[in-house]
C-alpha cells in the first residue's frame, strides 16, 4: 500500500512539474515570436495629436496616418489650416518672411504642387506644380518640354525656356534640376537627354 502512494505522489509532482514548465514558457514568449504586431505609444495608431515640426510661421501636426499644418501671421494668429492629410506636407521658409508650401501627390516633383505665402504682406500666390526654386520673389517651375520663370505673388515676369541643345530623354519629365544662379540672373538646368539617359546642364541668362 505504501509503494502504491508513493507511486501516485511521484506521478502527481511529475505533472506538477510539466505544468510549471509550460506556463514559463508561455510568459516569456514575447507577442513578436508569437507573429503578433507589438504597439508602442509612439505608433501611427494612436489617436493623440503630435507635433512634427513647428516654426515662428507654420505648424505641422500628426494624428494616426493623417498630417494637418497651420500658417500664422505676424501676430501668431493662425491665418489657414489644413487637414486630413495622407502625406506629410514639406514647408519651409524661402525667405525671411515666405513659407513655401509643398503637398506630394504622387511621385516625382512633377507630381507636386506648391504655393507661397508672404508673411509680412499677407499675401497667397496661386498653386503651381513642379516647382524647383524660388529666389527674391522669382520661382522657377518646369512643365513636359518647357521651363518657365514667374514671378511669385503677381503677373509682373515671365519667362520660358524651350530651346535645348540636346534632344529629351523618352520620358513624361525630363528635368532632374533647375536652380537660380548668378544672385537670380540666371538658371542652370539640368535634364535626361538620348535614350541612354545622359544628363544635360545649360545655362540660360533671365531677360
Amino acid at each position: 500500500m505504501k509503494k502504491i502512494l508513493s507511486l501516485i505522489l511521484i506521478f502527481l509532482l511529475a505533472l506538477s512539474g510539466c505544468s510549471k514548465n509550460n506556463n514559463t514558457e508561455q510568459l516569456t514568449t514575447t507577442p513578436a515570436e508569437q507573429g503578433d504586431i507589438v504597439i508602442s505609444p509612439t505608433d501611427e495608431t494612436t489617436d493623440v495629436i503630435q507635433i512634427v515640426e513647428e516654426r515662428e510661421y507654420y505648424q505641422v501636426t500628426r494624428c494616426g496616418f493623417m498630417f494637418s499644418y497651420s500658417l500664422y501671421d505676424k501676430d501668431k494668429n493662425v491665418i489657414e489650416t489644413v487637414d486630413s492629410l495622407s502625406r506629410q506636407p514639406q514647408i519651409e521658409m524661402v525667405d525671411n518672411m515666405v513659407v513655401r508650401v509643398s503637398i506630394q501627390a504622387g511621385t516625382g516633383i512633377a507630381t507636386q504642387s506648391t504655393y507661397f505665402y508672404d508673411v509680412e504682406n499677407g499675401l497667397f500666390s496661386e498653386i503651381f506644380y513642379a516647382v524647383f526654386d524660388y529666389y527674391n520673389g522669382m520661382i522657377i517651375d518646369a512643365s513636359f518640354d518647357k521651363v518657365v520663370v514667374r514671378s511669385a505673388f503677381d503677373n509682373s515676369f515671365y519667362q520660358e525656356f524651350t530651346d535645348f541643345s540636346d534632344p529629351f530623354s523618352p520620358v513624361a519629365f525630363p528635368f532632374v534640376n533647375i536652380c537660380f544662379i548668378e544672385e537670380g540672373q540666371s538658371i542652370e538646368v539640368t535634364y535626361h537627354s538620348g535614350d541612354d539617359y545622359t544628363e544635360v546642364t545649360e545655362i540660360f541668362d533671365i531677360n
